[in-house]
């Protein structure tokens, strides 16, 4: 019985532990050396979309900005710049990060396709 009663008390141990374990393991926001600017822009049509944009501190000169819209949040899901992004924090790059329109903290009505813009389009 005491056996039983000490594997639960382990294993509720362990189970406390993962959450506590999981946010020590998380990149600051915003990772060090950077700026974290997060606004509403406006649209041509009054729609504000909802962008994240970490700037390097160090820097006071024009600096190439990469720009990534994204239907799938924004909300943390870019700490600690994942992937490919991670390789360019120390060239000197400001990164904007955008909800599109209708989805999470994003205005408007989000449509998953829309007609192309232009003059071989006379009907927009």
């Amino acid at each position: 019985m005491k056996t039983i009663i000490a594997n639960k008390l382990f294993l509720f141990l362990i189970v406390l532990t993962i959450p506590l374990c999981a946010l020590a393991q998380q990149p600051a926001d915003p990772p060090a050396g950077f700026e974290k600017i997060e606004q509403m822009v406006p649209m041509r049509d009054g729609v504000k979309l909802h962008t994240i944009i970490y700037k390097p501190k160090s820097s006071s000169e024009p600096l190439p900005i990469i720009f990534n819209r994204t239907p799938y949040g924004i909300d943390g899901i870019y700490r600690g710049f994942p992937g490919s992004l991670s390789e360019l924090i120390d060239e000197g790059v400001i990164f904007a990060f955008q909800d599109i329109r209708g989805k999470f903290k994003s205005e408007g009505q989000f449509v998953m396709l829309r007609n192309p813009r232009g003059p071989g389009n006379k009907t927009v």
